[in-house]
């Protein structure tokens, strides 16, 4: 066991300007297996004393040995290294985990020592049987009177197996009766072969001790019975205290277990930072999705629009021409102009009785008479029957689906016949789709062919349908109406789709970055809110994290475990996010009836993005623990 010696130690605080002694050239050696009482007057610097033997503060001035190993100005990873392997610490507020449980508060003793999880819980249990406190395992310290609370404490101290224990002012929130079961569950750390270093006010704690080491305005002076500074013979312990694990140590696993029970430990603050990720998360799924999915509808929107479809309507008044020129020559104008596919011209005959034959009533509808290829130019779907007719002659007629079963015709692979104004036609098809012109599958369409008839200038509406090459749509629209009103061109109603490239850019662009600035304000106003909870969780933690960090924790330690927390609330906060974000861009393109377009990529960039969310709140977090002084945090 190790033995203690400091030389002409001092500490001063301030500045050479100035400055406060709290320690003034200390000289004191405690042996292996010492039992010391160290009294004082507040601010006499008794815990100042006590903080630089844990290593928890370090002295201005002079030497602190070890085993003969000078420690006063060791780096902080071996400063932990060494309270890991020989202290363990006892106070006066007691500094327990309220929201774990009592045997998880002893087992944190052994945590950051590396020891497996199944030894912990079995000497954790043991320490609790050790201080009589055995059936309070699973309680929570809240849940514990003070002396019960600080019998936890011992019990921590005793199952890190540690060789010197100190404990600062440990009786000092305790009635006198339960000061002594506490004074006797030290009595249990002495017998198990540890060094016990005491602060106390109390005269009858000290009683306890071997030694009594009185300070007096920074200077140490032992004091014995007779007055005289004899040392007393050394009590021999039972047995060597050895402490399992390897010093300042963390296993994996089980800083993952820590972390998700710290996380569970407090709920409310968990469910609350999991929403603001999930809430991040949420928003970064539907907006993108929903970017994504509103590009799509707008490219098939546009898409629809640039079908390269031009439509020229002349309205005629029955009595004057409606165009300058005969029907067929006007078509063939048209399909000579650049950029035209196919042309189709419809003339309206009016009203007129269309039957089937007697017994059959007559039923009166629109006519049309076509000139050129009405079924691609129309985009018509039709039933022949026989093979498909480019051009319909005067004799033959196309029935609209509607027309012909109100008429009662033959199935139309009968080749049937109807009358129309007492002239009887031939059914070359039925119409079954109209896309351009839906009435037609109420109407009947005669072939306009090319009698002397049809050279005659028309004097009813006349409607030209062109289809045109891709990017030929606009220059039709304006030549359509010089072919079929050179005179007056500005008598032709012509309908074209819009220039589509650059106005579907332009919409899709916006809708892209108007969602994307909402995700990133969404997703800095996250991580604000998350940072700023973490900074104010790391604040309520200041015990507990100065407690870790005098039982071995190094700032890395702290640091991971931070991340750790966050980490774990990260990823689930980013799951709940996006299976709600998946959701709403469902539930988005269900009432709207769109195609939903969801790129598996987008999960793992929300994931990606929730967690790094956590990661900026923890290292935020990470930063200010690093900041915390154990002493000082322990202190209050």
């Amino acid at each position: 066991m190790p033995g203690l010696t400091l030389r002409d130690i001092t500490k001063r605080y301030g500045t050479r300007q100035s400055s406060v002694d709290a320690l003034r050239g200390v000289d004191l050696e405690i042996p292996q297996g010492s039992y010391i009482a160290i009294l004082g007057e507040s601010g006499s610097g008794k815990s100042t004393l006590l903080n630089i033997l844990g290593l928890l503060d370090a002295p201005s001035t002079g030497n602190y040995l070890i085993d003969s190993q000078d420690v006063a100005a060791l780096k902080e990873r071996a400063a932990c290294a060494h309270r890991s392997e020989t202290f363990a610490f006892v106070f006066q507020a007691f500094h327990l985990l309220d929201r774990r449980s009592v045997v998880e508060n002893v087992e944190l003793s052994m945590h950051y020592r590396g020891v497996d999880p199944n030894r912990m819980r079995t000497r954790a249990l043991a320490a609790l049987a050790d201080v009589g406190i055995p059936d309070l395992a699973d309680a929570k310290p809240r849940q514990l009177s003070g002396g019960q609370r600080q019998r936890v404490a011992i019990a921590r101290a005793l199952a890190s197996g540690a060789p010197i224990v100190v404990a600062d002012e440990p009786t000092g929130n305790l009635d006198s009766s339960t000061t002594e079961a506490v004074m006797t569950s030290f009595e249990n750390l002495r017998h198990h072969g540890a060094t016990l270093v005491l602060v106390t006010h109390s005269e009858q704690v000290a009683q306890h001790a071997d030694r009594q080491i009185h300070v007096v305005d920074g200077k140490v002076q032992e004091r014995t019975e007779d007055g005289c500074t004899e040392r007393l013979p050394l009590i021999r312990p039972r047995e060597e205290p050895k402490t399992p694990g390897k010093a300042s140590t963390v296993r994996p696993a089980a800083a993952v277990r820590d972390a998700a029970a710290n996380m569970l430990s407090r709920p409310g603050r968990a469910a609350g930072l999991i929403a603001a990720i999930a809430v991040a998360a949420t928003l970064f799924v539907a907006t993108l999705g929903l970017s994504a999915t509103a590009q799509q509808q707008v490219s098939e929107s546009f898409d629809a629009v640039k079908s390269r479809d031009v439509t020229a309507t002349v309205s005629g008044d029955g009595v004057s021409a409606t165009i300058e020129t005969g029907i067929p020559d006007a078509a063939r104008s048209l399909a000579e102009l650049n950029g035209s596919a196919s042309v189709a011209i419809l003339e309206d005959l009016g009203t007129a009785s269309v039957r089937v034959g007697a017994p059959r009533d007559a039923v009166d509808t629109s006519t049309y008479a076509s000139y050129g290829d009405i079924r691609t130019a129309l985009r018509l779907d039709i039933d022949w029957t026989d093979a498909p007719v480019a051009s319909l002659a005067s004799n033959q007629v196309l029935v609209g689906e509607y027309l012909a079963e109100g008429i009662g015709m033959a199935p139309v692979d009968l080749a049937p016949t109807i009358e129309i104004a007492g002239r009887t036609l031939v059914v070359v098809g039925v119409i079954t789709d109209s896309p351009r012109a839906p009435d037609l599958l109420g109407k009947a369409v005669i072939g306009g062919g090319e009698s002397p008839e049809s050279a005659n200038l028309p004097t009813s509406t006349v409607t030209a349908y062109v289809v045109t090459e891709l990017g030929a749509a606009a220059s039709i629209a304006e030549e359509a109406p010089l072919v079929l009103d050179p005179v007056q061109p500005e008598r032709v109603d012509v309908a074209s789709p819009p220039p589509a490239d650059s106005l579907r850019a332009n919409v899709e662009a916006s809708v892209a970055l108007s969602l994307a600035l909402l995700t990133i304000v969404t997703g800095l106003a996250a991580a604000a809110s998350v940072t700023i909870a973490t900074l104010s969780a790391v604040a309520e933690r200041r015990n507990e994290i100065g407690l870790r960090r005098a039982i071995g924790a190094r700032k890395s330690h702290i640091a991971t475990m931070l991340l750790l927390e966050s980490l774990l609330i990260g990823l689930f906060g980013s799951l709940l996010g996006i299976v709600t974000g998946m959701a709403a861009v469902l539930a988005v393109t269900i009432a709207q009836r769109w195609t939903p377009v969801f790129d598996p990529v987008l999960a793992l960039a929300a994931l990606g993005a929730g967690i790094a969310i956590a990661a900026l709140g923890a290292i935020a977090g990470a930063v200010r623990a690093n900041r915390i002084v154990p002493a000082d945090a322990l202190r209050s």
